[in-house]
């Protein structure tokens, strides 16, 4: 400091002592955090409020210490006087004084406007710390003392970020000192962009996107793109998740330029850095360098099956796709793919075809100067006369000729990924893996157990010890092998090999930490439960252990030729005990990690590092570190990576009581929650769901996912091994990951967030199954021996060759194989030693044996394997059945009737037909249909069906002997009542006897498949190889649709040729395609793409609605869940006898129906009279002597005086013998049921109905008049289409149907469909949901959710489910089905959860040893529902039985 400036700052502290003291805020602040004698002399000072004293008191030095200095200044020059002499008096005084001299020199050549500042805010926002720069402008008396609180005030930084622009803007004369403070606080490179002027779009935006894509899916906020691009209104089509949203913007240029618009607009940092990137990349900078390159095309394709197994696809494809070797469309696939072998079959086989072009053009241009070159030497014929030779120069550039056949393109790639064990092995052929030794054994699901038995001979345990960490020593003894070698050599696997070892962890739930020799194995556990799950199920796991390594020691034969058992000691003893004692610190760390991203967002971290360094809790380099970083997000991450690595208690207390003061109490309660029992409980569970998965999660592991995990740790602590340039393998490197991810609860949540955003999210949504399958108790001798303290387990077992097993007929020995020792294309491996001229020149004849090795038949092909089932619908099937006459069966409420045609002729529908009489009149009639009416004989033997029962039964009835009869009519009815039937459903007689359901309802079946195949018959058409239909109501619940079909199976029709349809469906496919209505002139002949149809299907007993749609195919979509209920033609009937209750008393009526003749002729007149009616017409009803005469008996007066007496005797009369209802009665009488159905029209037409034009009226009921005209009234705007044949559209629309059971696309689920599920169970779980299987514990009646009400689900569509057993080897497995029309169902108990029936997994063949996986494959599309189902670590299919008739849970 010159003399001027020691001057001034004497000057400025004698008559400007105010400006002093703001001028040196920042000084003093800090000062205050070191210097005992300014906190004393603060700590005594008068002008200090308490609240203020007592903070610094409490430690709150940071925040208390701006408080106290901004205190001091609004008491004015005297107060700031005084601490300015207490300052001259002190130590502090010469570094004040230097302070107070220092110029900030503007040494940037441009001056900021405040329009510059606000074209860069988000950048700013992302950048700034703006406690920290308010402070500055304080110092530079740009903000007074209120205007620095206003930011202070603030809660979040982006509200201090506001409220610090807002006052730049209105200083934006001192807008100059704005920027000065930017660079004193690090912003420089926001500075560095505010200079530039903000680069252009791209002409070729999709090129930019490509070139740059990776930094683009690191760096941008997905979320927040989607959201934009979502509210723009872009004619893009959106993904499904925002996940995609990159690549699907990449589809066209417009979807990459609206993407580049977003950065300019919202995240200007990032838009530079791709700019900038894209720039290098376009002018060259970043190419592939022309050097040296040693992998050749030929290794390439060689090696295919190897990097197949060792490609990470994903970030392959992303590189591949910033170096142009593929198109978007394909990375899109690629990254929409979950399969693993799919996605590497996909690259792969890209590349081997560029690749395969590119080896010919190459092999054709080294042929063509191989030609040159023999006939310069004068070389006709096959064979040369003259040959050069070896110490002579070729005749052309040997080196260039070289470089055609190489592969810089995959090695630049690769090298940039850091794959060098890969790039390796492409260069030399040879197996380069860490962790695989030069042979690996090749071990099968079972593990040994196809080929070893063990016996049992003695086992102990000691009760109730359960170490994490134990020692597993086993001994073998053999008198006839040797076996000593063999045990070392497993042990050189077990320590080497990290795929074996990956093996073992599968099914023990353990690591193997170190392997001994003879055969010793140190052993972790993995969950907590994992020594319970070891030791319990009768030893199963110990005995899997025992008959792998046995498979490995490769004794098969031996033992199998000596006819030799071993006998084998096994002994488990307690290692180090691990303590699973957690300080508050490591809760704090999980939080830490939790909170990770509020935390970067929120922090200052100069503030932070300033009071971690006064409180010593920070070291120099550790300072350094984070100061070294440019930016303030990376500035927070180091600070917290660091913190984390911190084991003192003290440092994260220090932390946490920080951001209190620093006005963050939201954070600070967030990190210091103690509820930590529900974190270790997710990361546990998380750990049984990995284990349960772990060759899947193993196998699509890749470097995205490891980084997304541990990119809150600090490099120094991680595995080296997890990265690929550590020389492992790739699988290898996934389990090192997991091992290390295992030992902390917030790394295995962050391994799972990483594999949930993967679409890997169904690895933590397993099913738990529930088992009663009892093991059987083995005869062994269960000595009661006392172990020593640290002995848990003894147990000695005879091992053998299992009965029935010969090693030398199934050649199921173990042999060793060479590790990826792939076969390789015979002319890729020959190829590769050509390119070395010096041989060829030695060997003329190398020339034509070179040609004719090239005429072999062509290279193999890279097969991509058939997709497995997952939630794409299957292919659609071509309009053809492989049956060649389809037949339907239409069971109704009041009648029933059948159909048929033939393959050649499909829509040439035959009907079925039946003789009746009128009522009173022996006149006979021909019906379509015939009465769901069934006789039987009081010994249960069938009488009659249809016309014949009713006409049988009303003979007998007007001979008074129906009492020994048993009369059945509108039988399926009682399928439709909601109570909680089981199979033994019953069905009650015209005298309320019951009879069983099934009996009676495959009786009706059964005469109606009799009568359709001898009509068939009749027809000459195949009675043999005929496809059954059955239409049931869309209302029916699976109960009912299970129900008919058993009853259909009990009458005859052969199961696997029996299929259901929806009434709606057909009828509307009957519409469509089968029949020809009278359509308005406007509506066109054909259905197109985009048409909405609503149909309304009115039959006997229900009134269905169901709103549909035609897909771009000319297929049927369901567009509305199906509604409706009982209000179909026996609704008008049931309305007329409650009317003429109204007119003749309920007792008259009741004792009328008594009078079982005249009853039934009154019905069958109100059902034939009411077909008739119209809107102007009148019914009129015959009144039978039987009927007056009760009227007088129970009244006392005649039917007419009733009548004259009723409230309806303006709109009914009385003639001789006849009541007469009046038109306006008609309309009373259909008027509810018009209500009802109405109602349900306007809620779907005013819902998904929008579009709809045309109302399709079907059903036997919609053939009423009166029913056709109120619908044209209600809905005249609509075009109503009534088919021919209304009453028969289902039926024929039926047989259409199966014909090309593909014509419908998509439905809608009418329900949520669920299962009762186990889930791992906790201390904290309720006693009575406890349930203890093998060793863990579980919790029952957690409701799972499969399917949503609502859904749109493809026809052929599977929804997969993974179903884990919790018995090892467990060979059945139940679940509960349960439906509900509620949200947010956690429980099977809870109030709305019904359960509807039970599904059984018979498993044959289980894995030994282990729990079973069964993937389940739901069809809820479908019209049944129906499941399979296959065990993943066999991959075996699995039998699967859906019960719906057991209705208890």
């Amino acid at each position: 400091m010159d003399k001027g400036q020691g001057d001034y700052v004497e000057k400025l502290e004698k008559e400007r002592p105010v400006e002093a003291v703001q001028k040196g805020f920042s000084f003093l602040r800090e000062h205050m955090l070191t210097d005992q004698s300014l906190l004393g002399y603060l700590s005594e000072c008068s002008a200090l409020p308490d609240e203020i004293k007592q903070g610094m008191r409490e430690g709150q030095d940071f925040v208390s210490s701006g408080r106290a200095i901004k205190a001091i200044l609004r008491h004015g020059p005297e107060e700031c006087r005084k601490l300015i002499d207490f300052i001259r008096g002190s130590q502090l005084h010469a570094d004040f004084k230097e302070h107070l001299s220092k110029v900030d020199v503007d040494s940037e050549k441009f001056n900021l406007s405040i329009e510059t500042v606000y074209e860069h805010r988000t950048t700013l926002y992302q950048e700034m710390e703006p406690s920290l720069i308010a402070d500055m402008l304080l110092e530079k008396l740009v903000l007074n003392i209120d205007e620095h609180d206003t930011v202070e005030r603030a809660v979040t930084r982006k509200e201090k970020c506001d409220a610090l622009l807002l006052l730049v803007q209105t200083h934006k004369d001192n807008i100059q000192k704005f920027k000065l403070a930017l660079k004193k606080c690090g912003c420089s490179s926001v500075l560095d962009e505010m200079k530039e002027k903000v680069p252009e779009i791209p002409d070729d935006p999709l090129d930019c996107v490509k070139r740059t894509y990776r930094l683009l899916h690191q760096k941008i906020q997905k979320e927040h793109l989607y959201e934009y691009i979502k509210e723009k209104g872009s004619d893009q089509e959106l993904p499904y998740s925002s996940k995609d949203i990159i690549c699907s913007l990449m589809k066209s240029p417009k979807g990459c330029r609206d993407l580049l618009y977003y950065l300019r607009k919202e995240n200007l940092s990032l838009f530079y850095e791709v700019m900038e990137k894209y720039r290098l990349r376009r002018d060259g900078k970043t190419v592939i360098e022309q050097g040296e390159h040693t992998v050749d095309i030929g290794n390439v394709l060689c090696e295919l099956e190897f990097l197949k197994t060792e490609m990470e696809p994903i970030p392959f494809s992303d590189i591949l796709l910033e170096e142009n070797m593929i198109l978007p469309p394909l990375h899109q696939s690629v990254h929409q793919e979950s399969s693993h072998k799919i996605q590497a079959e996909m690259i792969l086989e890209k590349l081997q075809k560029d690749f395969e072009k590119k080896y010919d053009e190459a092999e054709e241009k080294f042929e063509r100067q191989m030609f040159e070159m023999h006939r310069k030497f004068d070389m006709p014929g096959h064979k040369p006369k003259s040959t050069p030779l070896r110490n002579e120069n070729p005749p052309f550039d040997t080196k260039e000729i070289e470089k055609e056949f190489k592969a810089p393109e995959i090695e630049h790639c690769i090298s940039k990924l850091k794959w060098t064990a890969v790039l390796e092995k492409l260069k030399e052929n040879r197996n380069v893996f860490k962790d695989c030794l030069s042979h690996s054994y090749t071990l099968s699901h079972y593990d040994g157990e196809e080929k070893f038995a063990l016996k049992t001979q003695s086992i102990a345990f000691n009760e109730g010890m359960f170490p994490s960490a134990m020692v597993l020593s086993i001994e073998i003894f053999s008198s006839k092998i040797d076996l000593k070698e063999k045990q070392q050599e497993i042990v050189k696997f077990l320590n080497s090999d990290s795929t074996l070892r990956s093996r073992i962890s599968r099914f023990l739930h353990m690591r193997v930490d170190k392997a001994e020799s003879p055969l010793v194995l140190h052993l972790t556990s993995l969950t907590e439960k994992a020594s319970q799950r070891l030791l319990s199920d009768n030893d199963h796991v110990i005995q899997k252990l025992i008959k792998m390594l046995l498979d490995m020691m490769n004794i098969t034969i031996s033992l199998y030729e000596e006819s030799k058992s071993l006998e084998i000691h096994v002994t488990i003893t307690e290692s180090t005990s691990v303590s699973n004692k957690q300080e508050d610190s490591h809760f704090i760390k999980v939080r830490i990690q939790q909170y990770w991203d509020l935390l970067v967002q929120e922090l200052e971290p100069r503030q932070l590092v300033l009071c971690f360094v006064k409180e010593g809790l920070m070291t120099k380099p550790e300072e350094q570190i984070i100061r070294s970083c440019r930016q303030r997000q990376t500035m927070v991450a180091a600070f917290l990576k660091i913190l984390l690595k911190a084991s003192e208690e003290r440092t994260f207390e220090y932390f946490v009581q920080l951001l209190r003061q620093l006005n963050k109490k939201d954070i600070a309660d967030k990190l210091y929650c103690r509820d930590t029992i529900s974190v270790h409980q997710d990361a546990e569970t998380a750990r049984q769901n990995i284990l349960l998965h772990l060759d899947e999660v193993l196998e699509n592991t890749d470097t995205y996912i490891t980084e997304q995990t541990l990119r809150k740790r600090d490099d120094s602590i991680i595995p080296e091994s997890v990265w690929p340039n550590s020389g492992f393998s790739r699988k290898g490197r996934a389990y090192t990951l997991l091992l290390f991810v295992f030992e902390d609860d917030s790394l295995v949540l962050e391994f799972k967030n990483a594999l949930q955003y993967r679409r890997f999210g169904h690895y933590f949504q397993n099913i738990i199954a529930d088992t009663t399958e009892v093991l059987q108790e083995k005869n062994v001798d269960t000595m009661q021996k006392k172990l020593s303290e640290n002995t848990v387990f003894e147990c000695t077992y005879r091992a053998g060759i299992r009965a029935g097993y010969d090693p030398a007929a199934r050649n199921k020995d173990f042999v060793p194989v060479v590790s990826h020792d792939y076969i390789y294309d015979e002319r890729y491996r020959r190829g590769r030693r050509f390119w070395q001229m010096e041989e060829f020149f030695g060997h003329p004849d190398m020339y034509y044996r070179r040609f004719e090795m090239m005429r072999r038949p062509m290279r193999r092909h890279l097969g991509v394997a058939s997709k497995p089932a997952t939630n794409e619908p299957e292919e659609k099937k071509k309009f053809v059945t492989k049956h060649k006459t389809v037949a339907a069966i239409d069971f109704g409420t009041s009648y029933s009737g059948y159909a048929f045609s033939s393959q050649e002729n499909p829509l040439e529908v035959v009907t079925g037909k039946w003789n009746s009489t009128k009522t009173n009149s022996s006149e006979l009639l021909e019906s379509l249909k015939t009465p769901t009416s069934l006789l039987f004989k009081s010994n249960g033997l069938v009488e009659a069906f249809g016309y014949d029962a009713e006409q049988k039964f009303k003979a007998l009835a007007e001979e008074n002997k129906h009492q020994d009869y048993r009369y059945f009519y509108q039988i399926k009815r009682e399928l439709l009542r909601k109570r909680p039937w089981d199979e033994n459903l019953v069905v009650l007689d015209h005298m309320g006897r019951p009879m069983d359901a099934l009996k009676v309802i495959s009786t009706a079946i059964g005469y109606l498949f009799v009568e359709c195949k001898e009509a068939i018959a009749e027809k000459k058409f195949d009675k043999d190889d005929i496809l059954w239909v059955m239409t049931v109501p869309s209302l029916w619940d699976n109960f009912a649709k299970q129900f008919l079909r058993k009853a259909a199976e009990k009458a005859g029709i052969p199961r696997k040729q029996l299929i259901l349809t929806l009434e709606p469906e057909v009828a509307a496919i009957y519409t469509i395609k089968g029949s020809k209505p009278d359509l308005p002139s406007d509506s066109g002949d054909q259905y197109v793409s985009g048409t909405q149809i609503l149909l309304v299907d009115l039959g006997g007993g229900t009134a269905d609605f169901t709103l549909m749609g035609v897909a771009k195919d000319g297929g049927l979509e369901v567009l509305h869940e199906a509604v409706g209920g009982a209000w179909g033609g026996t609704t008008i009937n049931a309305r007329i006898w409650e009317f003429m209750e109204e007119l003749l008393t309920k007792d008259v009526i009741d004792e009328f129906k008594k009078q079982t003749s005249d009853y039934l002729d009154m019905e069958s007149n109100i059902e034939l009279k009411k077909r008739d009616l119209s809107a102007n017409n009148k019914l009129l009803l015959l009144v039978y002597p039987s009927l007056a005469s009760i009227c007088k008996d129970k009244t006392g007066k005649t039917y007419k005086t009733l009548v004259e007496e009723s409230e309806h005797a303006e709109d009914v009369k009385v003639r001789t013998g006849k009541i007469i209802f009046e038109p306006k009665m008609i309309e009373k009488i259909f008027e509810r049921t018009l209500k009802e159905c109405f109602s349900v029209m306007d809620e779907i037409l005013l819902g998904n109905g929008e579009n709809v034009k045309d109302i399709i009226l079907v059903g036997g009921f919609s053939e009423s008049e009166i029913i056709q005209k109120q619908f044209e009234n209600k809905y005249s705007k609509y075009h109503l289409i009534i088919p021919t044949d209304p009453g028969l559209a289902v039926l024929k629309g039926a047989v259409i149907f199966g014909h090309d059971d593909t014509m419908v696309e998509r439905r809608i689920s009418p329900h949520t469909y669920g299962v009762e599920t186990l889930q791992f169970g906790f201390d904290t779980d309720p006693g009575d949901m406890k349930k203890v299987i093998s060793g863990t514990t579980f919790c029952s009646g957690t409701f799972h959710k499969i399917v949503s009400r609502g859904e749109i689900l493809q026809v052929a569509q599977n929804t997969e489910v993974d179903v884990f057993s919790p018995k090892i080897s467990a060979k059945q497995l139940f679940l509960k089905f349960y439906q509900t029309d509620k949200k947010g169902i956690k429980c099977v108990a809870d109030e709305g959860c019904d359960y509807i029936g039970k599904l059984t997994i018979n498993i044959e063949e289980p894995p030994f040893g282990v729990e079973p996986l069964v993937r389940l494959f739901f069809k809820f599309g479908e019209i049944e529902t129906t499941v399979e189902g296959k065990e993943v670590l066999t991959d075996k299919p699995v039998k699967t039985d859906i019960d719906f008739l057991e209705r208890k849970p």
